[in-house]
């Protein structure tokens, strides 16, 4: 039977000093090309960076907060 491709062919985390980041993109219906470039934002405890959604061509700016 035939695989199914991941959902994120390209995904790579690094470390550059203090900061961890994060970079993902889908491979999806409807989200095929979109990225996540995010950082970790060690005093607030959040991922924060730029979501481009490739079928429109939108940049946004994004937080992602943990949940308590």
């Amino acid at each position: 039977p035939p695989r199914p491709s991941p959902p994120f062919p390209r995904a790579a985390a690094r470390r550059e000093g203090e900061v961890v980041g994060l970079f993902v993109e889908f491979d999806d219906v409807n989200y095929r090309g979109s990225t996540y470039s995010l950082g970790y934002n060690a005093r607030s405890g959040q991922l924060e960076g730029l979501y481009y959604q490739a079928p429109l061509r939108q940049q946004f700016d994004v937080v992602f907060v943990p949940r308590r």
